[in-house]
């Protein structure tokens, strides 16, 4: 392979990487395409895309909150993290967690991916927006732009309603129907939730349709044929999205699992503290050391660096 030629796919992968920020179905499905045609071209993105990350977080304020509003982007400009880098970038390893689609060959339906700490948006024509959390598996079909498959982590559905064709979500079997509607989901090993901020949504499990409307959230625990639905305030759904979380009476565990989803490091959980619950906002900061002093205080716990992860004690 000529030099020329390797610059001339490092130049496309940056350029898929900008263009994905804020993609379009159509975009992604191009990006699908571009990618299948050659193993050189997932070498040069998953390392522009490793790049990427490493420039951000020298780059970003240490006070920054990690988690940005979708579709506002406050980081600098890629086309001028390039010129710090050297103007050139070398390959690397094929990381699988970076948002990649993974290849269905037997399908129609591809898979988007992000890594814990990452976002990423999609927007689809008709209006209709998916924002996806860090540590999420998220399917579309490309024959069904009303189709999607939620099969690990967070995201957050903006559907322009469709009477004639209703947005489907599929999530651990279970279909939610949309009758024009913001709702944030997370499936996680505990169960499903289901979280509606705008709107309403038919949870059909079972042959039982049951309704979610604005302002309420439906729980789903694994293994249970249980569903219970409670009040939850509009304003506190999908704050991730914001840079900060918002609970009320929360355990412990979940606030570990979500901490782990958005700043990208695991957070687990002495089993002392398995059934304390907390209320109230963190916010989230890039500066985990810091970060970590101050939830300790704020909770009431005792967070220390554990190996790689931090951990959660009794004070």
């Amino acid at each position: 392979m000529t030099a020329d030629h390797m610059r001339a796919i490092e130049d496309s992968a940056i350029h898929w990487h900008v263009r994905l920020r804020d993609a379009n179905v159509s975009e992604w499905e191009a990006f699908e395409a571009w990618l299948s045609e050659s193993p050189e071209h997932l070498v040069a993105y998953t390392s522009v895309s490793v790049l990427d990350d490493d420039v951000d977080a020298a780059l970003l304020p240490r006070s920054s909150h990690l988690a940005l509003v979708a579709n506002e982007d406050t980081r600098p400009r890629a086309g001028r993290r390039w010129w710090i880098a050297g103007g050139s970038v070398a390959a690397g390893a094929l990381l699988t967690f970076l948002t990649v689609p993974t290849f269905m060959s037997s399908s129609s339906q591809y898979e988007i991916a992000t890594a814990p700490g990452q976002q990423r948006s999609i927007n689809f024509g008709d209006g209709t927006q998916i924002t996806l959390n860090g540590a999420t598996k998220l399917r579309l079909d490309r024959n069904d732009k009303r189709f999607a498959a939620l099969d690990a982590g967070e995201a957050t559905f903006s559907v322009r309603h469709d009477a004639s064709h209703p947005f489907v979500l599929d999530v651990a079997g279970v279909r939610v129907r949309d009758t024009g509607t913001v709702f944030n989901v997370v499936r996680a090993p505990e169960g499903v939730t289901v979280e509606v901020s705008a709107g309403s949504v038919v949870y059909d499990v079972d042959k039982e349709a049951v309704p979610v409307k604005a302002g309420q959230a439906l729980n789903a625990p694994t293994g249970s044929t249980k569903i219970v639905v409670t009040p939850k305030r509009p304003e506190s759904i999908a704050t991730w999205r914001e840079g900060r979380l918002d609970y009320d009476m929360q355990t412990f565990p979940t606030i570990a699992r979500d901490l782990s989803r958005n700043l990208g490091t695991t957070v687990v959980v002495d089993p002392a503290l398995t059934e304390k619950r907390f209320s109230g906002t963190i916010t989230l900061e890039r500066d985990h050391p810091r970060f970590f002093a101050r939830l300790g205080a704020l909770l009431g716990v005792k967070v220390r660096r554990d190996g790689t992860a931090w951990r959660m004690s009794v004070g």
